[in-house]
């Protein structure tokens, strides 16, 4: 009797307890649809319901998972950003293996959002790819233009600028369809910067007519002023990018626009605009340090401080690597690629696990239907001959055939080892074909070094070639004028020693012809010597001798004394020169011969 009382009361507790349970189960269930009714336009107040829910009293699986969810959720539209898996991960554990399309596009959206807060691109990038593979099951668009988004950010933390356009116009489409403008303008100005690395005008231009087609109030601020200052400054003459910058208002104007505007100032060549501009941002700015870096190393170069800009573009070399570095110590540069290629690897795993299971089915249909017609066949000859001997024979057989089929069954494991070594002999084939094509490459580049080797050579050549000849034509000239000063000389000294009319008028004649071309030959004489002796020459250019000097200077070297040098020159300053000749070569007035002092200073450079 007192056990049935303790069955009694036991049922009744079980059944209350299971009844206080579903209640608030469906209690719980109701707070959290009314949560994700206002999540998208009251993410503050969704997140107080959600923290007050009961989560101790929680039991089912799917209601944790979805409170999880909720949650995460919750956090990320309130802009607080969670580095921990310890709130979203029971929507991890149940969403990605029994839920929905849509509960797992939300999952993986924002298990992805979690690897991105904790700099874990990679991992991020393979829970986006995964979330929009299942962009033809699901209904939630929103979550999946987000999901289009963040891989887009990914792809322009890695500069690849492509990728980011082609997917942030993805995200806009969607955007555009479900009627977030705001969105759709984010990721079209996203779109329009990847478009702008590259480079891509045409695209460039369509982005741009269409943000001009949204209402201000779904764009952010200044974003119409930042796309046109970028698209004049990369597309646009001088006179343009110089017409729209002295247009802009620079009071209240954020550090990246001041940064695109000094970058706009440099193109255009304004030295004063582009040095305000950059003197504008502070020095500790370091939301894009290798932007700020290159631009300010470009705002110093046309401003002439070269050192500095020099100094500069190493610093934001040394950024760029770094972070460069960065990508491919956590292999996040690839994170995207690398990740198709597995699903590519793993699809042809299955394939071929298929193509073998299909095989393996077709062998064991074609045995069964052999053995089945061998039955058949064994027991129609059982049936007629009814004879021990058919019976042996049907033995025999039967033991052939399992011979049979072990070597059958040893030949496919032959030809699966042959396809194996194939596989890899093809792999070491296409490497060394790699390495050949690297040694090909770089042999070409030798010989065009080496081409263009020759060519100066050859060059350089030509132009010693022409040195010489000119040189001879120097000398041959050289070699006419001292004929006719020995000629003269010879004269004198003939028509002095002789006293012989022929011989005077002979050197008498000489000396109308010099006087009558005096000008020519002393420009002659000139020429010659800066040709022959241009260090000698350049010396008394540095020294500031006049051109009469100059004219004694060569007179002197050609052997004739002071007093025939005035004579010849016809200047009765003859020895004021001769004494300015004396001071500015640094010698006193009786100290040395100068013509002896010329010629020796000449000598010197032969």
């Amino acid at each position: 009797m007192k056990n049935s009382h303790y069955i009694i009361l036991s049922t009744f507790l079980f059944i209350s307890l299971l009844l206080f349970s579903g209640c608030g189960e469906s209690e719980n269930m109701k707070m959290m649809d009314r949560v994700d009714n206002i999540i998208e336009t009251a993410p503050d107040s969704a997140l107080t319901i959600l923290e007050s829910i009961n989560v101790g009293g929680m039991a089912p699986q799917k209601e944790k998972a979805r409170y999880a969810l909720l949650k995460s959720m919750a956090y990320d539209k309130n802009y607080i950003d969670t580095i921990s898996f310890e709130v979203l991960q029971p929507a991890i554990d149940y969403y990605l293996k029994k839920g929905s399309p849509d509960e797992k596009l939300r999952t993986l959206y924002y298990q992805g959002r979690i690897f991105q807060n904790r700099k874990e691109d990679e991992e991020a990038m393979k829970c986006f790819i995964k979330a929009i593979e299942l962009k033809d099951e699901i209904t939630d668009s929103l979550v999946l233009a987000r999901t289009y988004t963040a891989k887009s950010y990914l792809h322009y933390s890695q500069n690849q600028f492509y990728s980011t356009a082609t997917t942030s116009l993805s995200a806009a489409n969607i955007c555009e369809k479900v009627g977030r403008k705001d969105l759709q303008a984010d990721n079209l100005t996203q779109a329009f910067d990847a478009f702008l690395n590259i480079q891509d005008r045409y695209h460039s231009d369509s982005i741009f007519k269409i943000l001009a087609t949204i209402p201000e109030q779904y764009k952010a601020r200044n974003i119409n002023l930042h796309c046109k200052i970028l698209y004049t400054t990369n597309f646009l003459s001088q006179k343009e990018i110089l017409d729209l910058l002295n247009s802009i208002d620079r009071n209240e104007l954020n550090n990246d626009l001041l940064l695109d505007m000094a970058l706009g100032y440099v193109k255009a060549g304004d030295k004063i605009n582009s040095m305000e501009c950059m003197l504008a941002v502070p020095s500790s700015y370091d939301k894009d340090r290798v932007k700020y870096l290159f631009i300010k190393s470009k705002v110093l170069e046309i401003n002439g401080d070269f050192e500095n800009a020099l100094s500069t573009l190493r610093s934001g070399i040394e950024a760029s690597d770094s972070i460069i570095k960065e990508w491919t110590v956590d292999d996040r540069m690839f994170a995207g690629n690398k990740y198709e290629l597995e699903k590519n690897l793993l699809k042809e795993k299955e394939r071929k696990e298929n193509n073998f299971l299909s095989s393996v089915i077709i062998i064991l249909i074609l045995a069964f239907i052999i053995l089945l017609f061998y039955i058949r066949f064994r027991e129609a000859k059982i049936k007629a001959l009814k004879s021990d001997k058919e019976k042996i024979k049907y033995k025999m057989n039967s033991l052939l055939l399992d011979k049979k089929y072990l070597e059958i069954e040893e030949r496919l494991q032959h030809l699966n080892n042959d396809f194996k070594q194939i596989q890899n002999e093809n792999t070491e084939v296409m490497t060394l074909n790699n390495q050949i094509k690297e040694e090909n490459n770089k042999i070409l580049y030798d010989m065009d070094i080496v081409r263009q080797t020759l060519l100066k050579i050859e060059d350089e050549k030509k132009q010693l070639v022409e040195l010489v000849e000119e040189k001879k034509r120097i000398a041959s000239e050289l070699k006419k004028n001292l004929i006719g000063k020995i000629t003269l000389l010879n004269g004198l000294v003939a028509s002095h020693i002789s006293s012989n009319d022929q011989h005077s008028t002979t050197f008498y004649e000489l000396l109308n012809t010099i006087d009558n071309e005096k000008e020519t030959f002393l420009t002659s004489m000139r020429d010659t010597f800066k040709a022959m002796y241009p260090k000698f020459m350049n010396k008394l250019k540095d020294l500031q001798f006049t051109e009469i000097e100059i004219d004694y200077v060569c007179l002197y070297a050609i052997g004739l004394r002071g007093k025939e040098i005035g004579n010849y020159l016809q200047t009765k300053s003859h020895y004021n020169i001769s004494s300015d000749i004396r001071s500015k070569l640094g010698l006193d007035k009786k100290e040395t011969n100068l013509g002896k002092f010329i010629i020796s200073e000449i000598r010197k450079e032969e």
